[in-house]
């Protein structure tokens, strides 16, 4: 089977941080790769104005790197306008996806369903028992509920995001709520909580300050109330090789992170050897 060649776009233009995702990306082993930073348009992306500055700097260059490349890894995290415009400009069987979409759909996919239990109503209780303990004495009769898998009913199980600066948060916390369609009580989403840095401190600041940031934001969501946040995303770019220091804050190995550059990777390398054509 031919090698999926995959463009990974820095659509900033800083190349600092795409000198910070090569070798990570590459490490993944999985097929070719060429990478690009934006020819001209903002450093860092903090605002939606900035998204659509640095989208219309980089769409042609894209473009014209199309006929090489199978698929495309938009390296921002947040619903940055250059996704839907090469989904829309790019022909037929060429695959595009974001950082922030592809670490919210690995997430969902890492966090524990909860737990089957049946709810015998044939005595007109409300007793619960355990999946493979009574399924077969009552399992066509009784009603099926959920139960919190080890936690009370309260206590879901969520995931969230450590991102950049407190403005970066907030669109950030909007742009989850559209792309999964849902807000409130059921949600999986546990919110954001941020670091007070943006992409380029991240990237320049001194790394005993990062790290201090990072451990902070994480440890934020051992605080909130009624969920149980398992999952963690990395919600920034320049957040490469800080996985560590999120679990450090967040609980230890308990807790799974995603870094949104591998899960890009991994989407787009499932959608092209999946022949969703």
């Amino acid at each position: 089977m031919a090698r999926i060649r995959i463009l990974v776009i820095n659509p900033n233009t800083t190349q600092g941080m795409t000198d910070n995702l090569i070798p990570l990306v590459e490490s993944l082993n999985y097929t070719d790769y060429t990478f690009l930073t934006a020819p001209s348009g903002v450093p860092s992306i903090n605002t939606t104005e900035d998204g659509l500055i640095s989208a219309q700097a980089c769409l042609s260059t894209v473009l014209s790197l199309a006929d090489s490349h199978d698929a495309f890894l938009v390296a921002c995290y947040s619903l940055h306008p250059l996704v839907a415009m090469l989904q829309e400009e790019l022909p037929r069987g060429k695959f595009v996806t974001g950082i922030f979409q592809s670490s919210i759909a690995m997430a969902l996919s890492l966090l524990k369903m909860p737990m089957p239990v049946l709810n015998s109503t044939s005595s007109g209780s409300d007793s619960r028992a355990a999946v493979g303990a009574d399924v077969g004495q009552g399992g066509e009769s009784g009603n099926w509920g959920l139960w919190g898998c080890g936690y009370s009913a309260e206590a879901r199980k969520c995931f969230g995001i450590v991102s950049t600066g407190e403005q970066q948060g907030a669109l950030l916390s909007e742009a989850v709520e559209k792309f999964l369609g849902q807000q409130g009580k059921g949600s999986r989403f546990a919110g954001v909580q941020t670091t007070g840095l943006n992409a380029s401190e991240l990237h320049y600041a001194r790394e005993e300050v990062v790290k201090e940031r990072m451990v902070g934001a994480a440890r934020r969501f051992l605080w909130v109330e009624g969920v149980k946040v398992s999952v963690i995303c990395l919600g920034c770019a320049g957040m490469v090789n800080m996985d560590e220091w999120v679990k450090e804050g967040a609980g230890g190995n308990d807790v799974k992170v995603v870094d949104g550059v591998k899960a890009g990777v991994s989407v787009l390398q499932g959608l092209c050897r999946g022949g969703y054509v």
